[in-house]
């Protein structure tokens, strides 16, 4: 894919005190999507974060219908309609399914992604995939600052 010629505007996210996201809605592929955190300060989530997020009603619906990179560079093991925890961390579910708490699980190779469904599939909010191939586009990139200073030219705050 060819790199994004005009400039992207990331908007300031704050979910909670102390935790800001940072989210452009721009298709790019993976390493368009690299690219554009790195030149704002920014980094991709790890897996285990974007999911500890989930319970986050104003983020779910802000980062609905949407699809971004994650920054695992392991293989996705879990198959199958996973439970995650509170930080993240996934396991086979226990008894009945909760809604915000069942995720999809496509295993594979790296890059991952996250799926925000737009209407939830059952009890399905979120889909983490391994998406084999670094060419997918998503349409949002999502990140967070990285340990130097975030530069955002033009960022809304949300």
């Amino acid at each position: 894919m060819a790199p994004v010629k005009e400039k992207v505007a990331f908007r300031e996210i704050r979910i909670a005190e102390g935790e800001t996201l940072f989210v452009a809605l721009a298709e790019a592929d993976h390493p368009e999507s690299m690219r554009l955190l790195k030149e704002n300060g920014l980094e991709p989530l790890p897996s285990a974060v974007a999911l500890s997020l989930r319970h986050r009603e104003a983020l779910a619906r802000e980062l609905k219908g949407k699809m971004f990179y994650l920054s695992d560079a392991e293989a996705l093991r879990a198959d199958g309609d996973m439970s995650a925890d509170d930080d993240g961390s996934l396991s086979k579910p226990k008894g009945e399914r909760v809604r915000g708490r069942t995720v999809s699980a496509w295993p594979g190779k790296p890059p991952l992604y996250l799926r925000v469904w737009s209407d939830w599939e059952g009890q399905k909010q979120f889909s983490l995939v391994a998406a084999g191939s670094p060419d997918f586009v998503m349409n949002a990139v999502v990140g967070r600052k990285t340990s130097g200073k975030a530069t955002l030219e033009g960022a809304a705050r949300g």
